[in-house]
Parts: structure tokens; C-alpha cells; sequence
């Protein structure tokens, strides 16, 4: 799957997304590991999504610096 191997280059993507995936909100009896999986859990507008709010974050975190503040204010 071209849209796993991509999200493989970005190690803090692939760990955020793994960390959703194997949240409580999913109920899955097994934790998953493999991103392949990870991206058919999560689907189209679940990636579309998480990559939006990554993204934002990011964004804002190089020009503003921590984050948790500018939330805050």
C-alpha cells in the first residue's frame, strides 16, 4: 500500500497514528503494529483528518513554539 509506505518516512506520524489506533476508542483485543493495518482501521477521512490536525500542529508549534500555551490563551 503506497499511502502505509508513506506514512512509514515520517516516524512521529507513524507513532501518532499508531497511538490512535490501539486507543480504547477502537476496542481492538490485540494491539497493532503493522501500518498497513493501522491505515484500514483508521480509513479515508480518519487519515485525511489525523494528517489536517498533524499538520496544524506542527505548523503552529515551529512559528508559535509550545503549543499547550497558545491552546491555553
Amino acid at each position: 500500500m503506497t499511502v502505509a509506505k508513506t506514512i512509514q518516512q515520517d516516524p512521529a506520524f507513524t507513532a501518532e497514528l499508531l497511538k490512535i489506533v490501539n486507543s480504547s476508542q477502537y476496542m481492538l483485543q490485540k494491539k497493532v503494529s503493522d501500518i498497513t493495518s493501522a491505515c484500514s482501521l483508521l480509513g479515508v477521512k480518519g487519515l485525511k483528518s489525523l494528517l489536517y490536525t498533524y499538520g496544524t500542529k506542527s505548523t503552529l508549534s515551529k512559528k508559535y513554539g509550545n503549543i499547550l500555551e497558545l491552546w491555553e490563551h
